[in-house]
């Protein structure tokens, strides 16, 4: 997203503990002389949906603002509607749009919640059962976001933005399989069990919540990525062909 906005020559100020000036979600000190003399905030929490976030969400907005930021891009996610922190934005008093995103297709790559590994491996075991999910390239919401920034005719708009078609991971294994050359399986587990294989795996995370909550769910596919940018978005198979090139899934990668 940087290099996006970079190659659009527009001026960029990173909100992190290592910024500078600083900037901690935690720390509501920092924020006034992080928005100062910023005209577009780009509002990515790392906690959506916990118990603090929406607060902390509405406090910052209502700094923005004040101190004269003009609009607000929300992330959140796919079918998290009309949720407090969007509600927040909204109310905020500057121009708005929402980004709500389906699963990352680059979840796959970079080993979230082990991902990678278990494709190495060839065997998704996974606590999914049917559930299906519309994964969208990362490339697509960072084209959004940009979009909803710089450009006019987003005010208002919640964009939901997945991919072009809903998977169970019985599918995405028969893809992964089809563009690798080699046999993916998909094995439903339970989430203590894959929780178990985590923590076997030296993972700190505990994803027994997240994953329970999507135990069964058939996720629709949306179109806010041609309704903000005017084209389709990308596929899944497009994401794994790509990526296949890198040998990022090689069993024998290190």
């Amino acid at each position: 997203m940087l290099e996006r906005l970079r190659r659009r020559h527009v001026p960029v100020r990173i909100g992190s503990r290592r910024g500078e000036p600083p900037f901690s979600w935690t720390d509501e000190s920092t924020w006034v002389a992080a928005l100062h003399e910023i005209d577009r905030v780009y509002v990515l929490h790392p906690l959506i949906g916990a118990p603090d976030t929406a607060d902390q969400v509405a406090r910052f907005s209502t700094k923005a603002a004040a101190a004269g930021v003009s609009r607000l891009v929300l992330l959140t996610a796919h079918g998290y509607d009309e949720s407090p922190e969007q509600q927040a934005v909204e109310s905020a008093g500057t121009e708005w749009t929402i980004v709500r995103p389906s699963w990352f297709a680059q979840n796959f790559d970079d080993d979230f919640m082990g991902f990678r590994t278990l494709l190495r491996d060839g065997n998704l075991t996974l606590p999914f059962r049917h559930a299906a999910f519309a994964f969208v390239d990362a490339d697509d919401i960072a084209d959004v976001a940009v979009a909803a920034l710089t450009e006019s005719g987003h005010h208002g708009k919640a964009y939901d933005v997945t991919g072009p078609e809903s998977l169970d991971y019985f599918e995405v294994a028969e893809r992964f399989s089809q563009i690798l050359g080699r046999s993916i399986r998909y094995t439903p587990v339970t989430s203590e069990q894959f929780v178990d294989r985590m923590s076997d795996l030296g993972s700190p995370s505990d994803p027994g919540a997240v994953f329970a909550a999507d135990d069964d769910v058939r996720e629709a596919v949306a179109h806010g990525v041609n309704e903000a940018l005017g084209h389709p978005p990308k596929s899944l198979d497009s994401y794994i062909t790509t990526m296949a090139a890198t040998g990022v899934w090689n069993p024998a990668a290190d």
